[in-house]
């Protein structure tokens, strides 16, 4: 199928089917596709004209943005949920106690380790900081309920 075929009334097919080959007789075409898989998203027009324009804004084209997109939020998600050696719940937690707690400047080092964090987490490291915001602010809420017994 042609790069950008309509499939049907809300579906884009973006790239050709490519046929899998193990790795030890395949030929790279050149284009650094070898052994890749082709994975298929319906969008309605709206979100297509959106990708559009985004990767336009790129110079890339609507496959090319969606590959990097999901590949960067796979990499936030899997860094922000699977252990590291960068501590990214820690660093959340002592950004957000910043915020709302100490109130008290963040040091040069505590700024590069909040650069790399924001980089390796995206907007789920961001979720985590907001989350340790929420934690700190309820906290100090005197007006608080009690917890509900479950045993009544």
């Amino acid at each position: 199928m042609a790069k950008g075929k309509r499939v049907s009334d809300n579906a884009v097919e973006t790239e050709p089917s490519k046929r899998r080959e193990p790795a030890s007789t395949s030929l790279d075409s050149g284009d650094g596709q070898r052994d890749t898989v082709t994975l298929s998203v319906r969008l309605n027009e709206e979100q297509k004209e959106r990708l559009a324009t985004a990767a336009n804004f790129r110079g890339w084209t609507p496959t090319t943005l969606l590959r990097i997109s999901a590949m960067e939020k796979a990499a936030h998600i899997l860094n922000t949920t699977i252990p590291t050696n960068v501590d990214l719940r820690k660093m959340a937690e002592v950004v957000a106690g910043r915020l709302v707690g100490e109130r008290k400047p963040l040091t040069v080092k505590e700024l590069k380790e909040l650069k790399m964090a924001a980089h390796y987490g995206g907007s789920e490291f961001l979720n985590m900081i907001i989350d340790g915001c929420m934690t700190v602010v309820a906290r100090t809420q005197p007006d608080l309920p009690n917890p509900i017994d479950p045993s009544v």
